[in-house]
């Protein structure tokens, strides 16, 4: 399905607007949680959407940053993933819309996510009440913002939940080529005119790939892959990297399966992911 949609979406690459309309059109197939209030905001003047279960269990708080190259997903996109997270988890989620290229470049949506943390703990929210989460674009957005709290000695959030996380914007990773053209979603030349669009000459930055970051003094990180994903080697990278530092991370690669398929509500595989996000979450969280 996944493959016959994107070869037949668009008898020439899509446009910025195109793209954006399609991933948005995408995610409105999934539902929301009947049990999943939502609930429009406004954080440091970025357009956010609440997600609150029915009784969540404590005041902690996901500030989730959604996927889509840097250039396309929104609050929109990413509304049923983020409340599914919200209820799996038992607490309020909170999606956030940052700046996109190529209207605004590396380092606006990374500018975004901290004024957003910052305006959080400024509310009143412990830096310790704070979970991170991001797929794709988003998952490296999010593990940037920790790197980078990290080392301005800013407001560190207490862990991460990275979905199929694009951490090397060079694509230069071995499994764009063994992974190649059995990845039903994403392909090497798309996403390297996105990571021009998005870090240009800073593409090597660590906060823009943070694959090339230190991640001494991480929080505890759960991170998700698959093997029929062209990124799963930044997953990989990234994991051994962490270990290396003595991070508490927990990965999850997991044969046969595609970029983000948490998103595609009703999978089998996705209700899995879910459930072991809440067992992560319990172990290190639930106290």
């Amino acid at each position: 399905m996944l493959r016959s949609a994107s070869s037949q979406s668009f008898t020439t690459a899509p446009s910025v607007e195109e793209a954006r309309a399609q991933l948005d059109f995408t995610g409105a197939m999934f539902p929301v949680p009947e049990d999943v209030s939502v609930e429009a905001g406004e954080i440091a003047g970025r357009r956010v959407e609440w997600y609150s279960p029915t009784a969540p269990l404590s005041g902690r708080v996901l500030v989730y940053f959604h996927g889509g190259g840097y250039f396309a997903g929104s609050i929109d996109s990413h509304r049923s993933l983020v409340a599914r997270m919200s209820k799996a988890l038992n607490l309020r989620a909170v999606s956030v819309d940052y700046r996109l290229a190529p209207e605004h470049p590396f380092p606006a949506g990374l500018d975004d996510a901290v004024a957003v943390i910052d305006a959080l703990v400024a509310q009143g929210t412990s830096p310790h009440n704070l979970i991170v989460g991001g797929d794709s674009a988003g998952g490296g957005l999010a593990t940037a913002l920790l790197m980078k709290q990290r080392d301005d000695d800013g407001h560190r959030p207490a862990g991460a939940i990275l979905l199929s996380p694009w951490l090397d914007l060079t694509g230069t990773s071995d499994a764009m080529d063994t992974v190649g053209e059995n990845d039903p979603m994403l392909n090497p030349d798309g996403l390297r005119l996105a990571a021009d669009a998005y870090a240009g000459d800073q593409i090597t930055s660590p906060l823009a790939s943070p694959i090339f970051g230190d991640a001494q003094g991480l929080p505890p990180i759960l991170v998700f892959a698959g093997t029929l994903d062209i990124l799963v080697d930044d997953t990989r990278t990234f994991v051994a990297a962490a270990q290396g530092a003595s991070v508490d991370i927990e990965a999850h690669v997991e044969d046969g399966l595609m970029h983000v398929w948490p998103f595609v509500d009703g999978l089998p595989e996705a209700a899995i992911a879910l459930e072991q996000m809440a067992s992560w979450y319990q172990r290190h969280f639930s106290a």
